[in-house]
């Protein structure tokens, strides 16, 4: 539902820009706060994918001070490796 309308936003407002910033940071700000249920963790995670999509001369740095690439790794080091998920069947991979 959000993509839609990020989709259409773009299409009406090329120089939306600083809505995709907005999502952004809103989604890095939930991730990085402990108060976020597991469940919603991938709806937050697609949230700033959308907010990632935005014109990359204003989602570029606000990507690189919000700490993005840095959140991600992270993330991806709590669920641990994939051999982890071969050899442990009960942990079910989550999607991004």
């Amino acid at each position: 539902m959000l993509a839609c309308r990020v989709c259409a936003l773009r299409r009406a407002e090329p120089d939306a820009g600083s809505l995709f910033v907005k999502i952004l940071t809103l989604s890095v700000k939930l991730l990085q706060s402990a108060e976020l249920a597991e469940c919603a963790v991938d709806g937050v995670w697609y949230a700033a994918e959308n907010g990632l999509e935005g014109p990359a001369a204003m989602v570029g740095p606000a990507a690189m001070e919000l700490g993005v690439v840095e959140l991600a790794a992270s993330q991806l080091r709590k669920l641990g490796t994939g051999a982890d998920l071969l050899v442990r069947p009960d942990r079910s991979p989550r999607m991004f």
